[in-house]
């Protein structure tokens, strides 16, 4: 009896210790994506991150889960090369917290103050999935950003007129 106690702890405990390595494998490449990102200076080490496509959402904006390529995602949602973004002592983001399991992790943050073609804007908090597959390479990502209110009435004019019928 004693030996089959011993057994299950002793399985338990490399279970554990081989999630545990998973976990901080994930959050290790979440670390290190967050810190390319940030200082956005490597293009093609911030594209060896991602699968060749990737889902992509922004829920906020409502874009719904779509499938893109990974160079679209950086160049035309992410705007990564774009030299008139500025962020303050050249850093995009502040992480506050990862949250890891083997296949995944759940990034909180905020963007830092930035300016664009003259405008400043203020810090805006963040919370990103990154979904990994067997190669750790990200296979999805869904990203929540709390934009300022003058930008979501912006995006909502935006879509309104959309639907304007101009036959009137």
């Amino acid at each position: 009896m004693k030996f089959k106690v011993l057994l299950l702890v002793g399985a338990s405990i490399i279970f554990s210790c081989q999630k545990k390595s998973d976990n901080s494998k994930t959050e290790e490449i979440a670390r290190k994506y967050f810190e390319v990102y940030s200082a956005r200076a490597d293009y093609n080490q911030m594209k060896s991150f991602y699968n060749d496509s990737v889902l992509y959402e922004n829920v906020i904006q409502n874009t719904s889960l779509n499938k893109y390529e990974s160079g679209y995602v950086l160049n035309t949602l992410f705007a990564f090369n774009d030299k008139d973004l500025a962020y303050e002592n050249n850093q995009m983001f502040t992480v506050d917290e990862y949250i890891s399991n083997d296949s995944m992790v759940v990034v909180n943050g905020h963007f830092n103050t930035y300016s664009y073609n003259g405008f400043q804007f203020s810090p805006m908090k963040f919370t990103t999935y990154l979904y990994f597959d067997e190669n750790y390479k990200i296979k999805k990502q869904v990203d929540w950003f709390n934009y300022p209110i003058g930008d979501l009435i912006e995006l909502y004019d935006l879509e309104q007129s959309k639907n304007i019928d101009v036959e009137k």
